[in-house]
This record gives structure tokens, C-alpha cells and sequence, in this order.
């Protein structure tokens, strides 16, 4: 695959790199989603998600998720977490106050 590279440079023309990934009736139309509710979309994904998980006997728990932060001079973090609830305010997780990731949140 040509990439708009040309020999004489190293360069390569990464914006040419895209590609469709989906075709055009599966991309999200927000006009025909269920609901306009972000909190509502997220609760159908997770409940099927926990579903899928279910049958297939994973180990995983449905719940996991990552969060990055990062320091007031920019030094990028990444934590793993436990999401313990949610309501239209927003999510809800468990970390330990305690440990470094716990005081980063603060």
C-alpha cells in the first residue's frame, strides 16, 4: 500500500494512513438511538456487556475500568479501578485514598 512516502524522504504522509473502518449503515446516527441519555446508552451497553460476560464464564468483572489523570505538569497516569454505581450526577468507584493513585484524585 502506498502511503504518499516518496523515496527520496523519510516522510510519510500518515494522514493518507485512514481507512474505514465500518461501512456507512453501521456508523452511529444519533437520530436513531433509543435514547438521548448518555447515562441511559451507558447502563444498555454495560447491562449487555455484564451479559456477555456472563455467558461466557469470564473471570473478568464487568464493573473494571481505566482512568487517566494527569499532574499539574502534564506527567500522564493510569489507574485501574472498581465502578460501584452511577446515577444521572455521574459514576461512582472505588480506589484506596491511601495510595498514590488515591491522592492523584484528590
Amino acid at each position: 500500500m502506498d502511503y504518499g512516502g516518496n523515496s527520496g524522504s523519510d516522510r510519510v504522509a500518515l494522514e493518507k494512513m485512514r481507512r474505514p473502518y465500518l461501512e456507512k449503515h453501521q456508523v452511529l446516527d444519533s437520530s436513531k438511538l433509543e435514547s438521548q441519555s448518555p447515562f441511559e446508552l451507558w447502563k444498555a451497553w454495560f447491562d449487555q456487556a455484564s451479559q456477555v460476560i456472563s455467558e461466557m464464564g469470564s473471570p473478568n468483572e464487568p464493573n473494571q475500568m481505566a482512568l487517566a489523570t494527569a499532574t499539574r505538569d502534564g506527567r500522564p497516569s493510569l489507574r485501574y479501578l472498581l465502578l460501584k454505581g452511577h446515577d444521572e450526577t455521574g459514576f461512582y468507584f472505588y480506589t484506596n485514598y491511601n495510595s498514590r493513585k488515591g491522592k492523584e484524585l484528590v
